[in-house]
């Protein structure tokens, strides 16, 4: 009984913290995707078309995992640091297993709208996704939830990574892709099925538009 009272307080607490913030707690039914190598793609590409001081530099994804280099809100497996002697600058990581991912909540605050992965038993936001788009932030909801759901065959892995480029070192490459303002993508992918349809070295690189 007293562990009921205490989670409708801690329920009851959390509304207040977010009403006061002005964040709306919304509804949404997700909608599975089929196509599990075109949720990676978007779940890769909502989060790296982010608004640019929410985007990250780099998402690497496969089918159990989601990791995030560079500035991004949510648990961070390794924080940015800086080295003063060597000018060693390392950004910040995050790394998730989507099955760590017990809850995602939906919300809206002025003109954004917000997606929270959460680990309900370490207590932890794991990743907060920002768009000021309404149907990007479903969107990336409905592949998250088709990845927490998706059962990986281990003979079929699929790996897929993005790097940002700024725009001179993007003029030496062979292909890019303009997002917003002054940055520019490169797209790299690998992707192992029953054949390679792309390999991502320094040698070969293949680009999308």
């Amino acid at each position: 009984m007293k562990q009921q009272l205490k989670n409708i307080f801690i329920l009851i607490f959390c509304a207040i913290i977010l009403n006061g913030c002005g964040a709306t707690l919304l509804t949404y039914k997700p909608v599975e995707n089929s196509n599990i190598l075109g949720a990676m793609r978007t779940i890769r590409n909502k989060i790296l078309t982010q608004p640019a001081q929410k985007s990250p530099s780099q998402v690497e994804i496969t089918e159990n995992t989601l990791k995030i280099i560079g500035n991004f809100e949510g648990k961070k497996f390794k924080k940015a640091s800086f080295n003063f002697f060597s000018k060693d600058y390392k950004e910040a990581v995050g790394l998730m297993n989507f099955k760590d991912i017990t809850e995602i909540k939906y919300h809206t605050k002025s003109n954004w709208f917000m997606v929270s992965l959460i680990n309900k038993q370490s207590n932890d936001t794991l990743f907060r996704y920002f768009s000021h788009n309404e149907t990007d932030a479903q969107q990336f909801i409905d592949n998250i939830e088709t990845l927490i759901k998706h059962k990986v065959d281990p003979s079929k892995p699929i790996v897929l990574t993005k790097l940002r480029f700024t725009i001179p070192e993007v003029k030496k490459l062979h292909g890019y892709e303009q997002t917003t303002g002054l940055i520019k993508t490169g797209l790299c992918e690998t992707q192992t099925l029953n054949n390679r349809l792309g390999i991502c070295s320094s040698q070969n690189r293949r680009f999308s538009r």
